[in-house]
């Protein structure tokens, strides 16, 4: 039976950024990384933007092809990881149809999420995969409507690129907003002008929408479309940490370290439901960048203690050639505000719980997020109008607050 010291399922961003992070320690011992995929490992987020623009579009890998034998990591592509058995850390997975069984010493867990989906079959793509990314993109050839169920991002992602293509748009949504989960009201308004100022037609808090294997129907009545695309969140992939113990809860829980409750499993990226200290919470993050840097975290810590990981949510969207950008936790913000010269084509917005700075949103103006961020990590907390006057330039408040 082979034995590797250190073991990561999961070779996206966080499985990657692991395997970096411990090559840039000085690790030289083996290292093997599992991926569910029989492609080079890609990059996610152009998937609902680039790739829909052109058909035949490649994924842009994430490592070069040569990279990882230049690092001494073996990549197993079509490996399905199954089941744990932490006394003995043994790792049984499916690799081209044989079950395979290995031992290792650390283990890494950077399964990510999978696009959740409605219980029954239906007619709807859904998108995750280069593979999915690929048949939108070829549906979208032959079709001259697309019906949008889901007003989160990667729904009004392929909603924006459908339109950019001359498509007529809809988008149902059973909440009463847009992308409601990421972003205020404010923000949420803006976005809604926005995609209906381009021509898309959108019904939100909509009822008795009824989705099967044969149609999609409101009230009854079957909504026309050449093509459903359903974006209605995503589901992360615990289900062989559940085999090993570890403690889920919507996610696989993981310390400031991100160590799970078995000593030697460890979890990274989406999957994680990380603790921290910012919000003194354990919060799941599904963003590029926190996959990047959590991964990266938790293979320095698999070789040495870190400090706790405290990096702040940040997310990103286009929309019709407008820059949505927002850091920190607008969920928990009870008090939004526009400030500093806001115009309709830029802004920024500042989101208070209480009286404290809890997260920011720019539109076409990231160049703020760097600052708010600085505040919110050392937990700003005062007079509001400090921020909201464009007369103390952001960097000059950030140096005044770091003196207190």
């Amino acid at each position: 039976m082979p034995t590797f010291p250190i073991v990561i399922v999961g070779a996206g961003e966080a499985g990657i950024s692991a395997a970096e992070a411990l090559r840039a320690c000085g690790y030289q011992d083996r290292i093997l990384l599992l991926s569910d995929e029989t492609c080079l490992p890609y990059q996610r987020p152009p998937l609902s933007k680039e790739c829909l623009q052109q058909v035949g579009s490649v994924g842009i890998p994430i490592k070069a092809d040569d990279w990882f034998a230049a690092q001494g990591i073996d990549l197993l592509n079509g490996a399905i990881g199954l089941e744990v058995f932490p006394e003995d850390h043994l790792l049984q997975f499916l690799c081209e149809g044989s079950l395979q069984t290995l031992r290792y010493q650390k283990l890494i867990l950077a399964t990510g999420t999978r696009a959740r989906r409605f219980e029954a079959e239906t007619p709807c793509r859904y998108l995750r995969t280069l593979q999915d990314s690929s048949q939108i993109r070829r549906d979208l050839e032959d079709a001259e409507s697309v019906a949008i169920i889901g007003g989160g991002v990667i729904g009004l992602e392929v909603a924006a690129a459908s339109r950019g293509l001359g498509k007529a748009v809809e988008v149902y949504e059973v909440g009463p907003r847009l992308m409601a989960r990421a972003f205020p009201e404010p923000i949420s308004q803006v976005i809604s002008d926005l995609h209906e100022t381009h021509g898309v037609r959108l019904h939100l808090g909509v009822e008795n929408l009824v989705i099967n294997q044969r149609c999609v129907s409101l009230g009854g009545v079957p909504i026309e479309a050449d093509l459903f695309v359903a974006g209605i969140g995503a589901t992360p992939n615990f289900e062989i940490a559940e085999t090993a113990g570890c403690s889920i809860d919507d996610g696989i829980i993981v310390d400031g370290q991100g160590q799970t409750n078995l000593p030697a499993i460890y979890a990274a990226g989406d999957v994680a439901r990380i603790w921290h200290p910012t919000i003194d919470a354990h919060i799941r993050i599904e963003t590029w960048q926190h996959a990047q840097r959590h991964g990266a975290h938790v293979g320095r810590a698999v070789l040495a203690r870190q400090p706790d990981y405290a990096v702040l949510p940040w997310f990103w969207t286009d929309q019709f050639g407008v820059n949505f950008q927002t850091v920190g936790f607008p969920g928990l913000a009870d008090t939004t505000f526009s400030t500093r010269n806001s115009t309709t084509e830029r802004a920024t917005y500042i989101h208070m719980r209480d009286d404290r700075l809890i997260a920011a949103t720019t539109v076409n103006n990231g160049r703020d997020i760097r600052p708010l961020s600085e505040l919110i990590s050392r937990r700003w907390s005062g007079d509001v109008e400090s921020i909201l006057s464009a007369k103390v330039p952001l960097k000059a408040l950030v140096q005044e607050f770091s003196k207190i």
